[in-house]
């Protein structure tokens, strides 16, 4: 299916100092993990190629933006709860994986080369409440 939405995850990285005495900043950029107009398949996981690393987080806030059919944008926050199982001293990479046009699934797999594991935490209706059908 054509899928008619962008969607981007905001990622944070730590940038070191440029010198010795500087302090390291917190820099966000916004990745697209579905750009409007790609083929997707339902039920099928787009991935980031960015490692991140979960460690210790029980939770954490995804953020990110919609840009409906291409263009009007809207902020998205959903609050995820952890996997229980997820191992650690592992990186992991972050998708998507769409049910409809509307309702989507973090994707949670980890960054091996053999036999990679997943989680799927769903989250549910990613655009307002009626907004679009």
């Amino acid at each position: 299916m054509t899928y008619p939405h962008s969607i981007f995850i905001d990622v944070y990285q730590i940038v070191p100092p440029e010198n010795a005495v500087g302090l390291a900043t917190l820099e966000k950029s916004s990745v697209a993990v579905i750009n409007a107009g790609d083929e997707i398949a339902f039920g099928t996981p787009v991935m980031l190629t960015q490692e991140v690393d979960l460690a210790g987080l029980d939770n954490f806030s995804l953020e990110g933006y919609i840009l409906l059919e291409g263009k009007t944008r809207l902020n998205i926050r959903h609050q995820v709860t952890s996997p229980a199982d997820l191992p650690t001293g592992v990186t992991f990479q972050i998708g998507l994986s769409m049910e409809d046009a509307n309702t989507g699934d973090l994707v949670i797999q980890e960054k091996i080369a053999h036999s990679p594991r997943s989680w799927q935490v769903p989250l549910g209706d990613l655009f307002p409440d009626g907004l679009y059908e």
